[in-house]
């Protein structure tokens, strides 16, 4: 049946509360139908990333199409508000934000409003729903800002999962995990190459993404003149 949820998250970095609606079947083909809606806080510095906050709101909806019993496709649309504040002047940010003057208002602080599309993917032969000891999970995601956002950027992502049983009655199971992300500016405003966005950047460290490692701190954070 339809599915309703609220979810709130809290932690030294992070605040965020959500709503979700999902019908998976909204029609007689399967297609399924997703909403959201969420407010979220961020504080960079204490996330291990270079400072700066930001104060987001935004809604979504997504259609998902089942093509058969492994395979599923997904489109969204969606809408973004973002209040960039607390900027340190690292060179990835003072030149997204003399491409971004217009957007800055008297505080110093960043607003851009954003709608975006995105397509993904995803492939799932698990032999189990909960706690999988064999098959993988692959999901490749992309996703636009359309033209006259206020920022115009793409991303893409593609992540995987291989459970590999060591044993015959998989009592015990070896996982492998791997993920590939990209993401650029396009287009140009007033004659300028638009840039991709500082707070959509990609990192590394952490249990989910790289153990031994503190939560992004594997890689370059900023270039400082």
């Amino acid at each position: 049946g339809n599915r309703v949820g609220i979810n709130a998250m809290m932690n030294d970095y992070q605040k965020n509360v959500s709503l979700d609606y999902r019908d998976p079947y909204w029609n007689l083909d399967g297609v399924s139908l997703g909403g959201k809606i969420f407010y979220d806080e961020f504080e960079a510095s204490e996330a291990g990333i270079v400072d700066y906050t930001n104060q987001s709101y935004g809604a979504s909806l997504t259609w998902g199409f089942p093509f058969d019993e492994l395979n599923r496709f997904e489109f969204g649309v969606g809408y973004t508000h973002n209040k960039i504040g607390n900027l340190s002047p690292y060179l990835q940010v003072e030149q997204f934000l003399q491409a971004q003057a217009d957007n800055i208002d008297s505080s110093g602080a960043l607003n851009t409003n954003d709608f975006d599309f995105n397509i993904s993917w995803t492939r799932n032969n698990l032999n189990r729903g909960y706690f999988p000891t064999a098959g993988n999970h692959q999901r490749a995601f992309y996703k636009m800002t359309v033209p006259g956002s206020d920022v115009q950027y793409f991303k893409m992502q593609y992540d995987v999962r291989q459970y590999v049983p060591l044993t015959k009655k998989h009592e015990f199971t070896l996982l492998f995990r791997g993920r590939l992300g990209y993401g650029n500016g396009y287009g140009q405003t007033d004659g300028n190459d638009n840039l991709f966005p500082f707070y959509e950047n990609y990192y590394a460290g952490g249990f989910t993404t790289l153990r031994g490692f503190g939560s992004n701190s594997v890689g370059p954070k900023a270039v400082y003149r």
